[in-house]
């Protein structure tokens, strides 16, 4: 038995060894997979150059009315037309200045050029004309710019004739007008603009879009506070008042404007009734002889309207026929200009007259260059029509030398006229502001 198990052990030992030899070694444990590298991070992507700033501002576009391709032909009626948007002050009284230098080198474009400007006057004959354009051409010479000038010569179409030279000539940046006959005018400133030059205006508003921005007064308000004045006097007399109103051109719409807002509050007034002159063509010495034909023949009217620009006509017209009468004196004829003339403001302190409503050309042409800044050189839009000021100058104004006629008077050089500040009707554009918009 012993032999046996002997036995069987060897042959189970025999057998695990065969089957040992036959069966395949255990596989090494696997390695677990080696993790790729990390890629390095990536870089930023490079920051394109910075591009140098751009200097110089681009005007607002402007377009035509809607359903249009050209201002040609696109006014209507132009007694209907209103002009929107308005910028109105309600701010009375003389502005103020602006310090010294404020425009030096303003007008300047970005490769060192001045910008050019074409700049036509009504005529050059009359005071309120001298001043607006002293002030023009000593705003403009400051700033930088390059101004080429035409006299109208009251000649409307000498005032169409140059327009049409200066378009064909060309190479301007913009063109800046006082205009004569307003209406006539609309044509050919639609052709202007659609030859793209920005057009501007002071004095006179020209209906239509084509014009970018006018500064003017408004001049039925003017009249309508010449107006008040008279219904004030007859009302503490308590009299009746014949009001003899001396007119400038009949065919111009400043003038009509005038005429239209003394009638809106005289003519429903129960002791107040206007005659008005021949033309007399803002010329002091039809005035003048209006008056001595007028008031010979009828001893008993005790005012005169003169609408601007006649006042010496209408004193030296009363001291010819002696009833040139001062302030307070029971024969005074109640006397109220409009525009605020050397001579006007002499008549003030003089006591001839009573009252001049202000209409300055200084303030109109400021507001118009500010807008002309603004919109050419600064690229801003700007509103359609700036309302200037107005106001009753007395004698207490007489000798205030930011009031037009007063510095005339004073002989101050047109170089010394500050920039005015007004900001209730545009503020100033400065170097800053060009700066700051067009980076120059």
């Amino acid at each position: 038995m012993k032999k046996f198990i002997v036995l069987l052990v060897t042959v189970a030992a025999v057998v695990g060894i065969v089957f040992a030899g036959c069966v395949p070694e255990a596989a090494p444990p696997e390695a677990p997979p080696e993790a790729p590298p990390e890629a390095p991070p990536e870089a930023p992507p490079e920051a394109p150059p910075e591009a140098p700033p751009a200097l110089g501002c681009t005007p607002p576009a402007r377009t035509p009315p809607e359903g249009t391709t050209s201002f040609v032909g696109t006014c209507p009626d132009p007694d209907a037309y209103i002009f929107e948007p308005v910028i109105s002050t309600t701010v009375k009284g003389i502005p103020t200045a602006e310090s010294e230098g404020i425009w030096d080198g303003l007008a300047v474009k970005p490769d060192g050029t001045p910008y050019n400007i074409l700049w036509q006057v009504s005529t050059l004959s009359g005071p309120w004309v001298v001043s607006s354009h002293g002030v023009a051409k000593s705003y403009f010479e400051r700033a930088g710019a390059t101004v080429t000038l035409f006299d109208s010569k009251w000649d409307a179409e000498r005032e169409r004739s140059n327009l049409s030279d200066a378009l064909v000539k060309g190479g301007w940046d913009a063109f800046m007008m006082l205009p004569m006959d307003t209406v006539s005018l609309i044509p050919l400133i639609e052709n202007i603009a659609d030859e793209g030059y920005p057009f501007f205006t002071w004095g006179n508003k020209v209906p239509g879009p084509a014009v970018v921005s006018t500064s003017a007064h408004d001049y039925i308000t003017i009249g309508e506070d010449a107006g008040k004045l008279f219904a004030e006097y007859a009302e503490e007399r308590g009299e009746l008042l014949t009001v003899y109103e001396l007119w400038g051109r009949m065919s111009q719409s400043d003038a009509i404007q005038r005429s239209r807002g003394l009638h809106n509050i005289l003519d429903p007034h129960p002791l107040v009734t206007v005659v008005e002159s021949p033309p007399c063509n803002w010329n002091a010495v039809l005035a003048q002889d209006a008056i001595v034909e007028i008031f010979s023949a009828h001893p008993e009217w005790h005012a005169i309207f003169d609408m601007g620009n006649m006042i010496s006509g209408a004193v030296e017209g009363l001291r010819m026929i002696d009833r040139l009468y001062p302030v307070g004196d029971a024969e005074h004829v109640f006397l109220v200009s409009i525009d605020g003339s050397p001579v006007a403001m002499e008549s003030l302190e003089n006591n001839f007259a009573d009252a001049v409503i202000a209409h300055s050309p200084w303030e109109e042409t400021d507001a118009c260059i500010k807008s002309m800044f603004y919109y050419l050189i600064l690229g801003q839009p700007v509103a359609r029509v700036y309302d200037c000021r107005s106001y009753a100058l007395t004698v207490a104004d007489a000798d205030n030398p930011l009031q037009w006629g007063n510095a005339l008077r004073m002989e101050i050089p047109f170089d010394d006229y500050p920039i005015l500040h007004q900001p209730d009707v545009i503020e100033t554009p400065t170097r800053a502001m060009r700066l700051e918009l067009c980076g120059y």
